[in-house]
Formats: C-alpha cells, sequence, structure tokens
C-alpha cells in the first residue's frame, strides 16, 4: 500500500481492509480513486460488483481502526467469510 492509499484509510481493522481491497482485485472490481481514497474505492468496488450481479452489497468500514467491518447482501448482515464465497461463486459462474 502507498502512501496516498494510507492516507485514505479511516476505518476497520487494516489488515481487513487490505484484504478485501486484494479480493476484489482478483475478481477484477478494485479501481483506486485517488478523489475517493481508500476506503471509499473499496466500498465502490463492492457496490460495482454487487450492481453488476444484481446485489445490493454493502460494507460498513467502522470509525475505529480496531473496529471490524459489517458486511451485509439485500439488507441482511452476513459474516465477510459468508461474502467472500458468495462473490467468489458469483464471479465464477459468471466468467465470460
Amino acid at each position: 500500500m502507498d502512501d496516498a492509499e494510507l492516507d485514505g484509510v479511516a476505518g476497520g481493522t487494516v489488515n481487513e481492509v487490505l484484504d478485501d481491497r486484494e479480493m476484489l482485485k482478483k475478481i477484477g472490481v478494485y479501481d483506486f480513486n485517488s478523489k475517493d481514497g481508500f476506503t471509499k474505492s473499496v466500498q465502490n468496488a463492492f457496490a460495482k460488483f454487487g450492481n453488476e450481479y444484481g446485489l445490493k452489497i454493502s460494507v460498513d468500514i467502522g470509525l475505529n481502526a480496531e473496529t471490524a467491518n459489517k458486511y451485509s447482501v439485500n439488507g441482511k448482515a452476513i459474516s465477510r467469510d459468508e461474502l467472500y464465497s458468495l462473490m467468489n461463486e458469483v464471479a465464477a459462474a459468471n466468467k465470460k
């Protein structure tokens, strides 16, 4: 992570947000936007994936760096692992 990205980290555990970024990169939906900063770029990538596949994915990145992120799909709270599994399944099923 470079300095520009570190400047935008506002919450969630840093490792969580970094892992989220790597997972989103792997499925091809993460694009860093310096205007939005790191955490907003991660949130945008989750939303982009959801929009592409008809899911409303929400990530609430905590304001405290030690507070875990909260994830939901279509308004239902799910664990991070469940979200990753769902996204990987959807991405694999829709590979072009």
